[in-house]
């Protein structure tokens, strides 16, 4: 069969752990960022911001030359108005 594979308690737990870190972070600072990174897609690794740009190939071409895996990071795009279209 095939499909995921299965995860341990363990693994699940810390992976879950790091889920909620992220989450509890984007909430801590997204006011920041927004004020810093308008309408940005936004990196961090280990809570610190390490690139931010408007177009995600330059970002994962930069993570790449540092050796930076992107599944190590969390990454998201900071908006700074929303638009409804009607």
């Amino acid at each position: 069969m095939i499909g995921p594979p299965e995860l341990d308690r363990e693994t699940a737990d810390a992976m879950w752990r790091r889920g909620e870190a992220e989450r509890a972070f984007w909430e801590a600072h997204y006011d920041d960022l927004k004020r810093s990174y308008p309408d940005e897609l936004v990196v961090v690794l280990n809570g610190k911001v390490i690139d931010h740009d408007i177009q995600l190939l330059p970002i994962l071409e930069r993570l790449e030359a540092r050796g930076v895996h992107p599944r190590d990071v969390w990454m998201e795009f900071i908006q700074d108005k929303v638009t409804f279209l009607l």
